[in-house]
């Protein structure tokens, strides 16, 4: 053997045990542990998968529902563009489709009809109503309506008959010399007492005794009362009264007489405050319409309707528009509209009961 034979032996030996420690701590550590984890090779077969499941049948898609706006011949053109431009409006919004008509009857009934608007005349609303309970109605500005299980109301001339008067008297004397102002309104309701004695208190208000400082010397404000089956002999009376007592402005209220009526007093030279949009051939004669604001009202009660919240009355405040600024000035304006927000505030009280139309 070399001489230094055992030394070598010693070394490998040691070289040796080093590499078998070295490969069991490295063999035991997780990492390694992990990678020599053996992967599997099955195959993934049609029997492994897990049953199809039923998908749902698709549900037909819901009939959205017809709002329908009925304007009958012979409504006021102006209270049309209002109503038809907010209906088609929320109707849209609520994803309903839109229709207007200028009749609709039994025998042309629409199926899923969800709301009629309806303006006046009248076309026979209630039976219309009676007949459809399933189907919501709005009557708008139809005089002294009772509303129903599916039937509302808005602006029934319920809107403060007393404050639209108080109002129409101011406004009459303010404009008018020697205040000789008169009224027309139905004599044979709760509202038409109601607007007859508040014109007389806003009159009063503003001109005191009101006595003319020339002649002819008669006691202003007049009053002409009129009914709701009032032809128009009977309508015309009712302006020949005041047209003698030499009224150079009137207030015809809600539900007094017609256009023929209207056209009358034009014709007599008399200035007009109505309740209406003014037709075309009375503007030069036309002071100013008062009415209830609509559009907001409408604005709030169409959609709760449509939820199905019917028989309300809808309650909207007084406002005064389309005014002639030849008869009634932006000065004069300004001065009236100072006013009506005193009385809408409660600052100025019309002293008249609007559920008796008496004097309180």
């Amino acid at each position: 053997m070399f001489p230094d034979s055992k030394h070598h032996i010693s070394i490998i030996t040691a070289i040796f045990l080093a590499g078998i420690f070295w490969i069991g701590v490295v063999g035991c550590s997780p990492q390694a542990a992990e990678s020599a984890t053996p992967l599997s090779t099955s195959l993934i077969t049609e029997s492994t998968l897990p049953p199809p499941t039923d998908m749902p049948e698709p549900s037909p898609t819901a009939q959205p529902g017809w709002v329908i706006l009925l304007a009958p011949p012979g409504a006021d053109s102006g209270l049309i563009e209002l109503m038809k431009r907010i209906t088609l409006e929320l109707a849209s919004q609520g994803g309903f489709e839109y229709q207007d008509r200028s009749e609709l009857t039994d025998a042309d009934w629409i199926a899923d009809v969800r709301l009629v608007v309806a303006l006046p005349p009248d076309p026979g609303l209630q039976a219309l109503a009676a007949a459809h309970p399933e189907t919501q109605f709005l009557a708008v500005r139809y005089p002294d309506m009772q509303p129903s299980s599916n039937l509302s109301v808005l602006g029934n001339g319920l809107d403060q008959p007393d404050i639209q008067g108080f109002l129409a008297g101011y406004l009459a004397a303010v404009i008018t010399p020697d205040w000789r102002v008169g009224v027309i309104a139905r004599s044979d309701t709760t509202n038409g007492k109601a607007a007859q004695a508040g014109f007389f208190n806003g009159t009063i208000f503003y001109c005191g005794l009101c006595r003319p400082a020339y002649p002819p010397f008669y006691q202003y404000p007049v009053y002409a009362g009129i009914n709701a089956d009032a032809g128009q002999v009977d309508q015309q009376a009712a302006a020949d009264l005041v047209l003698s007592n030499s009224v150079k402005t009137v207030y015809v209220a809600p539900g007094a007489g017609d256009v023929t009526l209207l056209e009358y007093l034009a014709e007599s030279n008399v200035n007009i405050i109505g309740s209406i949009s003014p037709p075309v051939q009375l503007q030069d004669q036309w002071v100013a319409t008062i009415q209830v604001d609509l559009e907001e009202a409408a604005r709030e009660a169409i959609p709760r309707i449509l939820n199905g919240e019917g028989g309300q009355v809808i309650m909207g405040s007084v406002q005064f528009s389309n005014p002639n600024e030849s008869l009634f000035s932006p000065g004069r304006q300004s001065y009236v509209e100072r006013m009506l927000e005193d009385l809408t505030a409660g600052f100025i009280d019309t002293g008249v009961d609007p559920n008796t139309g008496d004097l309180r």
